[in-house]
């Protein structure tokens, strides 16, 4: 009994230690953002970035790498949201199977879907705008742009599909009343497809948690040439007859192919 009540203090000890280093770490970690912080909020751009990646760098872990990536996702600031974009994606191409790119994934998809409705909104007002618009020709889908931001999460995606199988939905494009997909298709096959087939995407697209460009959140960005295995489909009816068509797919591991 004595030399259990001994093991128990001696960890009650240890634990106590380690509770106040991490809190002094943690302090110290703190007044170096705050020293830091007229860098980060200051219009020079480079005195931010320089900042934002000196703070990355000296993080002591990931949980404090993934708090500086944040901030700098949410500043506002173009400069430093595509910097943590950088950092983030150079993260996880070293070390994919790292448990920080699970959050460096979904902090980048919640920056990139931000752009994706303001996009939306952009693009409703003009068809509001403009003379007999009409419900049907709504926005349904939001084409991949060209980002660091899109860039890192397209890569880490394309990472985690290496790793493990991913689910959701994805836009494949409008189908006229006889099922043939027009011209905003992204995947290889010239008909609507059916549940259960497997098809190839054209182009990056993004993977969402729900049928619709307009709620839900984002998955990630399937990169062009992966293979998926549809699962359902849905479907929205637009002008002229025409419906705009959603998959939820699931990915396959080691099946990216090249695309022509």
């Amino acid at each position: 009994m004595v030399s259990l009540s001994g093991a128990f203090q001696a960890w009650s000890s240890m634990q106590i230690t380690h509770s106040l280093e991490e809190a002094r770490r943690t302090q110290a970690f703190s007044r170096q953002i705050l020293e830091q912080m007229d860098n980060l909020t200051g219009e020079n751009e480079t005195k931010g970035k320089v900042a934002l990646i000196g703070l990355y760098i000296i993080a002591a872990n990931d949980k404090d790498k993934m708090n500086i990536a944040n901030i700098a996702l949410q500043s506002g600031k173009n400069s430093l949201r595509d910097a943590a974009a950088f950092l983030l994606r150079q993260e996880c191409k070293e070390l994919p199977q790292q448990s920080t790119c699970k959050n460096a994934l979904e902090m980048l998809a919640r920056t990139e879907d931000v752009s994706v409705q303001r996009q939306i909104r952009k693009e409703d007002k003009l068809i509001g705008d403009s003379p007999g618009a009409r419900q049907q020709e709504a926005v349904v889908n939001v084409q991949v742009q060209p980002s660091p931001v899109a860039q890192a999460l397209e890569e880490i995606t394309t990472a985690k599909i290496a790793a493990s199988d991913l689910q959701g939905w994805i836009y494949i494009g409008k189908a006229d009343p006889s099922g043939a997909l027009l011209d905003d298709r992204t995947i290889n096959v010239a008909r609507k497809p059916s549940a259960n087939a497997d098809v190839t995407t054209i182009t990056s697209v993004y993977l969402r948690s729900q049928g619709t460009i307009r709620s839900g959140s984002s998955l990630g960005i399937i990169p062009r040439g992966q293979v998926l295995r549809i699962h359902a489909l849905s479907s929205r009816p637009m002008a002229a007859g025409t419906e705009a068509v959603w998959a939820k797919v699931k990915t396959q591991r080691g099946s990216l192919q090249s695309v022509p």
